[in-house]
């Protein structure tokens, strides 16, 4: 953890005596510096004012540096485990408040029938609450809060270094939710170069990979319809995922029937596509322009353009890809159900993204998804048809009674765990749901998104 993290514990913290002691040690040094000095005072009093302005900033500075938390200890629990101050808008009551003008919006269908969100809240809590470490939900309508958030639990347990309580505007880890994200931003720059999702991927890839009679044939719709053939894991990310790892996916050739095989490694080929595709484009980076599409370069520059023409636009402007940048300074942890209480980080995902990783939250989620749902500053009606009917970024896709919902879920199993989802049910209304454990399904069963997704769309029907 870098230096200014563990100063921001240390001010947090409740345990000052440490600081103290380091700040009287710094003074004392100061004060035995000067007095090595003979006639220290009567040169000090003549020095010019610059001299003595410098003077002045290097004590101040030796007494920062001695107070500043030792970064070289990996436990910044040393200095106590006071609880965080909540960020501003994160409690269920704020943001109702927040966005009060919003608040009364009521949902409609064709038949006038009007959605009770207040008894749809209700029945999720009741359904959720003390089956998991921590959970966040968000809905939104037409671009509008109606239920800015529901939270419960713990985002770091109560004997965890730094406790939180988990809201809905907590970063989580979104795991494979990302594809919906990523999806998008294909989608998008296809459209916008006046590309197919019918043409080939090959073109766009480095040009120093070797790709294989029949893979230089591969549409983008075969990736994101997870249609390749090609032969990869869902695990070992940082093998498999990584920018060798997918050089090795694509030059090892079609070694299976195109049909559906569900891969992480075809949506993080697209952290690499991307940029290329960027590039095209006038409002292309300089930098991204002049360089050739190498491991680092597709790291920035897919994380940038998510952020710039995904999440942006949808007023999301913190989502991040390493755990440490998502909730400064104490990210979410993960357990492997409610009772336990030893969870673990899931790390850094910038070099493996694409197919998962990026840190958000439900609120974050419902917004993206009602922006890439609504109007013209993401994606044209067309791309949004493409997503729905061929499934690309949507994956379950449940029917209600009220016609289709298109979700994508997100799963990270073994050790520490997350289970959520995020998409569009009819009549507008846009929704995400994630937990940071593990949990039991109703049939007494290891819980995965599927089964959130299940229990929202039931939750959803009786609630007209």
């Amino acid at each position: 953890m870098a230096d200014y993290q563990y100063i921001t514990l240390c001010l947090w913290s409740s345990d000052f005596q440490n600081y103290c002691f380091l700040v009287g040690f710094a003074i004392a040094g100061c004060a035995i510096f000067a007095a090595s000095i003979p006639n220290f005072l009567t040169k000090f009093l003549i020095m010019n004012s610059f001299q003595k302005i410098f003077f002045v900033w290097a004590a101040l500075c030796l007494i920062c540096f001695a107070s500043a938390c030792n970064s070289d200890n990996d436990d910044p629990c040393q200095f106590g485990a006071d609880v965080l101050p909540e960020p501003e808008f994160c409690t269920m009551s704020d943001l109702s408040q927040f966005y009060s003008e919003l608040s009364n919006i009521d949902i409609m269908d064709a038949s006038g029938n009007i959605f009770d969100y207040v008894k749809f809240e209700q029945l999720l809590r009741d359904s959720l609450d003390n089956q998991a470490k921590g959970w966040q939900f968000a809905l939104i309508h037409a671009g509008g809060f109606i239920n800015g958030g529901a939270s419960d639990g713990m985002a770091r347990d109560e004997d965890e270094c730094y406790p939180q309580e988990m809201t809905a505007c907590t970063k989580i880890n979104i795991a494979s939710t990302t594809k919906l994200l990523t999806a998008a931003a294909v989608l998008k720059l296809l459209d916008e170069n006046g590309l197919s999702i019918n043409d080939p991927v090959a073109p766009y890839l480095p040009s120093n990979w070797n790709v294989p009679a029949g893979t230089d044939t591969l549409r983008f719709s075969d990736f994101l319809r997870h249609r390749t053939g090609l032969q990869s894991t869902n695990d070992n990310f940082s093998t498999t995922l990584s920018f060798e790892g997918l050089r090795t996916f694509i030059e090892g050739g079609i070694q299976n029937p195109q049909s559906y095989n569900y891969l992480n490694a075809n949506f993080a080929l697209m952290r690499i596509v991307i940029p290329r595709l960027w590039k095209m484009r006038p409002d292309c980076p300089p930098l991204l322009q002049e360089s050739n599409i190498d491991d680092i370069i597709s790291q920035t520059y897919y994380s940038e353009y998510i952020r710039q023409k995904i999440l942006f636009p949808a007023g999301v402007y913190d989502g991040y890809l390493k755990a440490e940048m998502a909730d400064l300074p104490i990210p979410t942890l993960y357990y492997t159900n409610a009772a336990d209480g030893q969870g673990s980080g899931l790390g850094d995902w910038n070099a493996i993204a694409g197919g998962g990783g990026w840190h958000l939250s439900a609120s974050d989620l419902a917004k993206v998804v009602a922006t890439l749902e609504n109007g013209n500053s993401v994606l044209s009606s067309s791309v949004r048809d493409d997503m729905r009917t061929l499934r690309m970024g949507y994956f379950n896709c449940p029917m209600t009674i009220q016609g289709r919902a298109y979700t994508h879920g997100g799963d990270i199993s073994g050790g520490g765990e997350v289970h959520g989802f995020a998409g569009i049910f009819p009549n507008n209304v846009a929704v995400a749901l994630f937990l940071n454990s593990g949990f039991i399904a109703s049939d007494g069963t290891s819980g995965s998104s599927n089964d959130l997704v299940a229990l929202v769309r039931n939750i959803y029907d009786q609630c007209w």
